[in-house]
């Protein structure tokens, strides 16, 4: 998955993961962007962690005087397929 972060401050900023979410999934951030620009970052899951559902977070910090910190929260879902049964319920009640 990959998400964009923008720096709306008039000064480049460096980024630094501070917490990631270890053995789920490797957080890819950009090392810097430039003042007013956009940057990409990636989430890649873990392939042993692809039938799991899972709510983490992960955290970052911004290299400025400010020293901001952002938690990210990474949420994973698997919707299950209606089974059979259940498909023949639905028809019945037709």
């Amino acid at each position: 998955m990959k998400f964009t972060i923008t720096n709306v401050s008039e000064e480049d900023v460096s980024l630094t993961l501070l917490t990631g979410i270890p053995g789920i999934a490797t957080i890819d951030l950009p090392d810097k962007i430039k003042a007013g620009q956009s940057a990409r970052g990636e989430i890649v899951l873990n392939q042993d962690i692809l039938d799991d559902e899972f709510e983490k977070s992960f955290t970052f910090e911004v290299g400025d005087e400010t020293k901001a910190r952002f938690t990210v929260p990474v949420k994973r879902s698997i919707k299950k397929p209606a089974t059979s049964s259940n498909a023949d319920k639905k028809s019945a009640g037709r």
